[in-house]
Order: C-alpha cells, then structure tokens, then sequence
C-alpha cells in the first residue's frame, strides 16, 4: 500500500508539472499570431509599405521627396520611359518636346523629362533684356501684370503654386545679349520668378529655339505630363495660358 501511495503521488506530481508549462498563443511553435515570423509581422512581410507595396520612394510616385537636385526638383523615375526624341523635327500639336538638359539656379545640370510625370508643364523661353520677359517673370512672381493683361490667368499662376501645373523657364539670353550665366540664372529666380520655378540656360537652349522656330518672345509651350505638345507659340503666348487654364 505503501508503494501504491507513493507512486499516485508521484503521478499527480507529473501531471501538475505537464499543466504547468508556458504555451504559445494560438498553438504551436509556428503559426497563430506570432507575428515576429509569420502572419501580420508586417516589418517582414504584409504591409511593410517602406519594402515593398506602396513605397513611393522607390517606386516613383513620391517624386518630390526622393530628389536628387540641390534645388529640390522631383526626379521622376519614369523620364527614361520616354526616351529621347533629340531636337530633329519641329514644334507641333502632339509632337514630344526635346529632352533638353540644361543648368539650373543652383549649379546643376537637370533633365527636362525629371520634372514631367505628374502634371502638365508649360516650357518658356525667356531673354533678359526683352521687358515683355522681365513683366511676365514678376507676375509669376506675384507681381501685377495687367498691363500685358496677365491678371485675366492669375488662375494659372495660382494653379503653379499649387503644384497643379508646372512651370520651367530656360533663359537665352542675359541682358547684353550673351548667354546667361549662373548668376544671371539666381537673379531671374530670386528676384522674378520664384525659388520653385527651375530656371535654366545651356548649350541645349540653343538647339531647343531651333526646334521651336523661335520667333519671338516670351515664347510659351504647353505640354503634357507625358511632354506631348498641347500648345505653342505660334503667333501668341496668349494661346498657351488659355490652353494651361483649360487644363484646371
């Protein structure tokens, strides 16, 4: 008996111990809820956007903050899907505007098609001893502009603000005539056109008036975010902000 007393201890002291020890939630070694190795571990997996998904700083849809220019511009990943059409040809409604590359207020070289993508752009060419340049760069400014009748498209200025059109200026000329340099460049910006208007000028300016036939100035065209031509200059800039303010 005394045996027998001994051994039920011995299995009610087994038992106690099984019902003892630590379980996983949900079960087993692998699954439930674990989420350091499967399941909703969203760092790994899921919806971890920063990895995969919706990692717009990978994937290109959060141009602006991923920009490699001193400037900030956006850097749009798909400007290589559209190739290079060169400067053969000539300004037309649907043509592909020349991928023009052309240094900036801040130094750098920026390629045309990185600002495309997103919204539709309207490309000027402006001189800087032309007065009908300097007015129409002080009202993008947020200076007045009625005497060109400018106000009648304080729309589309207010639109460039917003990032809902974009607007990229290349100057051909300084005010002497000759081809701008980097402070011709910074001046036009700070004191006319706005730190977020890109301001440009460059060998690629020159082949681009080619392109344009360029005839007179300011010189306006309006493209696509896809850089197809919607409206140019042909005989008025005129055209090109009513073309720009259809598109609000």
């Amino acid at each position: 008996m005394k045996r027998l007393a001994q051994l039920l201890l011995l299995l009610a002291l087994v038992g106690l111990c099984v019902n003892c020890t630590p379980r996983r939630s949900g079960g087993g070694g692998g699954g439930g809820d674990d989420d350091d190795s499967a399941g909703d571990d969203d760092d790994a997996t899921g919806d971890d956007d920063d990895a995969t998904g919706d990692d717009d700083d990978a994937t290109g849809d959060d141009d602006d903050a991923t920009s490699s220019y001193a400037c900030g511009w956006p850097t749009w990943s798909g400007a290589d899907s559209l190739g290079d059409p060169g400067f053969g040809g000539a300004v037309g409604v649907g043509a592909q505007f020349p991928r023009v590359v052309a240094m900036d207020q801040c130094g750098e070289n920026v390629d045309l098609y990185h600002l495309a993508g997103s919204t539709p752009v309207i490309i000027a060419v402006h001189a800087m001893w032309s007065g009908p340049d300097v007015t129409m760069a002080s009202w993008l400014g947020g200076a007045d502009g009625s005497n060109m009748n400018l106000d009648q498209y304080d729309d589309v200025r207010d639109a460039i603000e917003a990032g809902e059109l974009r607007w990229v200026t290349y100057i051909m000329q300084d005010g002497s005539g000759n081809p701008p340099d980097l402070d011709d460049l910074e001046t036009w910006s700070d004191d006319m056109s706005g730190s977020a208007i890109p301001v440009m000028a460059g060998d690629d300016v020159e082949l681009l008036m080619d392109w344009l036939g360029l005839a007179f100035i300011p010189n306006l065209t309006l493209v696509t975010e896809g850089m197809q031509v919607v409206e140019f200059s042909s005989e008025d800039w005129n055209d090109v902000l009513a073309a720009a303010q259809d598109q609000l």
